[in-house]
């Protein structure tokens, strides 16, 4: 999906519409818990950086790579992140994955990858 909307419109403005359109479907939510009344300038300006920080820039980045690389070298790339998130866990949170957790990661990788290496381009299935 993320190509046809570059396709439709630059990188970077795809990202804010997407982004526009999330938080209009999280507002009405977000007024009926309560919790937005509680919102004070710290807070605000911490899920500001959150939102940049794990969505912004992160999807910016993913529709740049999208433009540049192969859809089946971006889909590897892109199944690598469980094992990241799990690494970066462990680095700066100290937490630890049990065996079955890291099979599980291995799995979901395992799984992304032979999907993208063994999958048929619509001029293979024309043949």
């Amino acid at each position: 999906m993320g190509s046809k909307v570059t396709g439709i419109m630059p990188g970077k403005d795809a990202v804010s519409t997407g982004m526009l359109f999330a938080t209009l479907i999280i507002i009405p939510f977000a007024l009926w818990d309560g919790g937005i009344f509680n919102l004070t300038p710290m807070l605000f300006l911490k899920g500001l950086g959150v939102a940049v920080l794990s969505s912004a820039v992160p999807f910016s980045l993913d529709l740049v790579a999208l433009k540049r690389l192969p859809a089946k070298t971006f889909s590897i790339l892109t199944s690598l992140q469980p094992a990241f998130a799990a690494l970066s866990g462990m680095i700066f949170l100290s937490e630890r994955l049990t065996p079955l957790q890291w099979i599980s990661v291995a799995c979901v990788i395992s799984a992304s990858m032979g999907a993208t290496i063994f999958s048929k381009t619509k001029q293979q299935i024309e043949e």
